[in-house]
């Protein structure tokens, strides 16, 4: 087997929606600057748009806590 290596590989989580008004994210680290999110929603959630306003939301989360990371 090859080694581990924190440069090539990828870790990560998440959910898929549980309920049909319901959202569901997975998220993996790429290196130590990346994070990438794939987004999924049940038929009752709205849609695209739905699934535009919970991207819009983990977005302005990541920006809150970059926002504390740098005062600290």
């Amino acid at each position: 087997t090859a080694a581990w290596k924190r440069e090539t590989s990828a870790r990560g989580g998440g959910f898929l929606e549980v309920d049909e008004a319901g959202l569901g994210v997975s998220y993996f680290f790429l290196g130590e600057d990346q994070i990438n999110f794939f987004v999924c929603c049940g038929p009752k959630i709205g849609g695209k748009e739905g699934v535009k306003r919970f991207c819009a939301e983990i977005a302005q989360a990541l920006e809150s806590m970059r926002e504390l990371c740098e005062a600290a």
